[in-house]
């Protein structure tokens, strides 16, 4: 800071307090013209102005020092922040394109399964196609002896007693029944001949109901349970189909096969076959590779199958 001058010097001696001490003014101090006066208080105003605008400018400085310090720190932070979302535009491509590979490859995998899938199914049927699946047969109505009595109702199905039935096994099959599952047991029938299996069925279609012995019963087809669940869920379509009495036939590994519209259709689906036919259904999601039948989802189900053989094992009924 500039020294101060004399005239600001005077001005404070002029308007300073007098004390008992303080000695008496001269005359030429009391003699200060109006024009000293204002020369003094421009020439204080002039140096005021000078010190204010030093300080305003010191202060200025530092503000501006300060701020720059902390943009320059914003502007760093901001650098790395940039940094960093590049880095993760990088990570985030190189996931997009790993996870696009990925899901391709799963499709492949899913068609290959579904593929393998189907084949494991058709291999199945072609094991079970010489099997006849009798349902409904009251339990306890074969005897002692099945086989005797099963080759006696194909007999009475075929109309002639002298034609040789060849049977490789038969049993029943399924947990047995109890209070709570009422149903009987299904009559599994291992044929050795495909060709007579195929006319005892034929012939049973056509008689309708089938009976021996006073017992009714049912003859199918034998077939893998995930085919049964498949046609199960084509129910909608074929219950349409017999409602206008159209005929169609089930084919394999799976499909089904019908005329509609003076043409011939083959489906693999029921939303394929209710496009065909023009029919509006309702369907609900499902796994086309499950393999549990609608026999087996009935009350009772496998789990009673598995109680029953913990309870065998634990009375020593079963072997372990």
């Amino acid at each position: 800071m500039p020294p101060k001058k004399e005239s600001t010097h005077k001005v404070t001696q002029y308007f300073s307090p007098k004390g008992k001490n303080t000695p008496a003014t001269t005359p030429n101090k009391m003699a200060l013209t109006k024009e000293d006066l204002l020369t003094s208080l421009k020439d204080f105003k002039t140096e005021l102005r000078e010190e204010l605008k030093t300080d305003l400018a010191a202060a200025i400085d530092l503000l501006r020092t300060d701020l720059n310090a902390k943009l320059q720190s914003i502007q760093q932070d901001l650098d790395s922040v940039g940094a960093r979302t590049l880095d993760l535009e990088a990570k985030m491509l190189d996931i997009t394109h790993a996870t696009g590979i990925v899901m391709d490859g799963n499709t492949t995998l899913k068609e290959q399964i579904e593929t393998t899938s189907l084949k494991c199914e058709d291999l199945e049927n072609r094991l079970r196609r010489e099997n006849i699946r009798i349902r409904d047969l009251e339990e306890g109505a074969e005897g002692p002896d099945v086989e005797a009595f099963i080759t006696g109702m194909f007999h009475e199905i075929l109309d002639n007693p002298m034609t040789k039935i060849k049977i490789d096994r038969v049993h029943r099959v399924g947990p047995p029944m109890t209070a709570v599952k009422r149903r009987p047991r299904d009559i599994l029938v291992k044929m050795r001949s495909f060709k007579l299996k195929e006319e005892i069925l034929k012939k049973a279609r056509q008689k309708g109901d089938t009976s021996f012995q006073g017992f009714k019963c049912a003859l199918y087809q034998d077939i893998a349970p995930s085919t049964l669940t498949r046609r199960f869920q084509l129910k909608p379509v074929t219950d349409k189909l017999r409602q206008d009495k159209i005929r169609y036939r089930w084919t394999y590994p799976f499909g089904i096969a019908f005329e509609f519209n003076d043409r011939s259709h083959h489906a693999t689906s029921l939303e394929e076959a209710a496009k065909i036919m023009g029919i509006d259904i309702q369907t609900e999601p499902h796994d086309n590779m499950t393999t549990t039948s609608p026999w087996q989802t009935q009350k009772g189900g496998n789990s009673k199958r598995v109680e029953w053989d913990r309870q065998g094992r634990r009375k020593g009924l079963r072997p372990k």
